[in-house]
């Protein structure tokens, strides 16, 4: 494969779909779909010290017009996180929720976030750098419908503490010939849930932890945005652990919707 170049798990034409079954497309939505003017909402959630590449990453591609989807909300866990002060800076609107204990806060953070998210009428949450398991309230409320980007080719390379150059780390001493980046829906694991997109850089002779890193960054803007499109496209389908990429539009038959087929 090309160094870069994005892949789908599945390309399959609409017939398969409809055999799958699902639920009707909302009004509302089929009728934007139609005209072309869908605009997804999203929440992005930000760690406390990241820097927030990947959330300007997605506010520039919606600035531009190459991303259907409006920020409806970011979420930090700290007021003071870099990645929450550039979201303000870019006329984000922001809230911070705190996670609590981990022994006795998931429960109510977990609530806290649904609110947030029902407040702001969230459809597709995007972590962007977010480094915690989501509560499984928050999980079961939005199935298929959470979004990561890993810097690294799951399902090699994933799980707990693999991130930042830790992750790097393991792919160089590794000895792989390529590395990427990996879109995925999220679950109640770490990087286990079905990959969406993935894009590929060669692994050179030399590389370091960061030089790869730095390869690999703008990929993850990209690869990122692309999926997030196709959601707003109505063109992704999660089947337990396999995602299908629906043809665009015209192709499709609008009186099936099933983000999450059983």
């Amino acid at each position: 494969m090309n160094a870069g170049a994005m892949v789908s798990l599945t390309e399959v034409s609409p017939a398969p779909y409809n055999a799958q079954g699902g639920e009707r497309i909302p009004d509302r939505i089929q009728e934007q779909l139609l005209r072309g003017d869908r605009r997804i909402k999203l929440a992005i959630m930000v760690s406390g010290k990241g820097r927030g590449s990947n959330l300007q990453a997605i506010v520039d591609a919606i600035s531009s017009g190459d991303l259907a989807a409006e920020v409806a909300i970011v979420v930090g866990v700290r007021p003071d996180a870099p990645a929450l002060e550039r979201a303000a800076a870019a006329g984000c609107p922001v809230e911070v929720v705190a996670p609590g204990p981990a022994e006795t806060g998931a429960e109510a953070y977990g609530t806290e976030l649904l609110r947030v998210f029902a407040a702001h009428q969230v459809e597709l949450i995007c972590l962007a750098g977010f480094m915690r398991l989501l509560p499984s309230a928050v999980v079961r409320a939005y199935r298929g419908r959470i979004l990561n980007v890993h810097p690294a080719l799951l399902p090699r390379f994933g799980g707990k503490g693999m991130f930042g150059h830790h992750v790097h780390d393991a792919v160089l001493v590794s000895g792989a010939h390529e590395s990427g980046c990996t879109v995925h829906i999220v679950d109640d694991q770490y990087d286990t849930g079905p990959i969406v997109l993935q894009s590929e850089v060669p692994v050179l002779e030399g590389d370091s932890p960061e030089t790869l890193a730095a390869r690999i960054l703008p990929l993850e803007h990209s690869t990122y945005v692309r999926a997030i499109q196709l959601f707003s496209e109505n063109r992704v389908q999660v089947s337990g652990d396999q995602v299908t990429i629906l043809p665009p539009l015209h192709e499709q038959d609008l009186g099936a919707f099933a983000p999450y087929d059983d």
